[in-house]
């Protein structure tokens, strides 16, 4: 999902090697949490938010539908913003799992204008725009 909407400059930013790292090798334990967040809550459709609160879980947070045994379930999950220390994020939230109330706001970007020459950077300049902000 985080792919499919903003492209290569955010799966292939270095802050996400620990994550293709552990799905390389799902055998072995990398990452302390895998960013899974209980999704009873989210009524609203697939994409990509920023979390606002709390602030040390200021991430990006994915929702998508999953179907599994015949029914769809709504899932999300929680990344640490580009440039940020994965593990250090992923600790964190396996420390407050289940203490968390988030607040986020849906990002929108368009595919085709992030693959559009001189904007693929756009999501990175975004989160950088929001933690100035914030």
């Amino acid at each position: 999902m985080a792919f499919s909407k903003w492209g290569y400059s955010l799966i292939m930013n270095p802050t996400y090697q620990p994550i293709r790292d552990q799905i390389e090798e799902p055998d072995k334990e990398i990452l302390p949490s895998f960013g899974v967040v209980n999704p009873e809550s989210l009524s609203h459709s697939d994409g990509i938010f920023i979390v606002t609160e709390p602030k040390e879980l200021r991430s990006l947070l994915v929702t998508f539908k999953l179907k599994l045994d015949h029914k769809i379930e709504n899932r999300a999950v929680l990344l640490p913003g580009p440039g940020e220390d994965c593990i250090k994020f992923l600790e964190i939230l396996k420390e407050l799992k289940g203490k968390m109330n988030l607040k986020y706001t849906q990002i929108t970007l368009d595919i085709n204008l992030i693959t559009q020459r001189g904007n693929v950077l756009l999501p990175i300049q975004l989160w950088d725009d929001y933690k100035r902000e914030g």
